[in-house]
């Protein structure tokens, strides 16, 4: 479920750009090593809550169908932008980081263009491979 893109959740309507964000989330977790969003017993309100702590209120056209799955839901959950949770997973992590600070905040910067709540305003695979970090770590 915390891979789900937001429209999969919020809106009817469904593209390929749907793995865009799912594609964010799976590197996040593969240099991390945890997701970006709590996935143990993961709920579609707990998830949208998520969201909102880390990239602030949903789209208006969303809003009513997210107060709906949230209710009165309240959490104690991480405030900050996707790029501060990667930089403080990572660096705080027990193993030997093969990243450097650079590395880290190119990445932050790349996967939340990939994880715009709105489908159109995320990057296209294109514009994906053509990201600095792509180009700073090629594999």
């Amino acid at each position: 479920m915390s891979v789900r893109a937001p429209e999969t959740l919020l809106d009817s309507t469904w593209d390929l750009r749907m793995d865009v964000w799912s594609l964010a989330s799976t590197i996040f977790q593969l240099v991390t090593g945890e997701p970006p969003f709590d996935d143990f017993m993961a709920t579609k309100d707990f998830l949208i809550l998520e969201w909102i702590a880390m990239f602030g209120d949903v789209p208006e056209d969303w809003r009513k169908q997210a107060k709906e799955l949230v209710g009165d839901l309240r959490a104690d959950l991480y405030q900050g932008s996707l790029s501060s949770c990667l930089y403080e997973i990572y660096f705080s992590a027990e193993t030997k980081a093969e990243f450097t600070e650079e590395d880290i905040e190119l990445l932050g910067d790349l996967l939340t263009k990939m994880m715009c709540y709105l489908p159109k305003d995320r990057l296209s695979v294109k514009d994906i491979l053509r990201h600095e970090w792509f180009a700073k770590n090629p594999f």
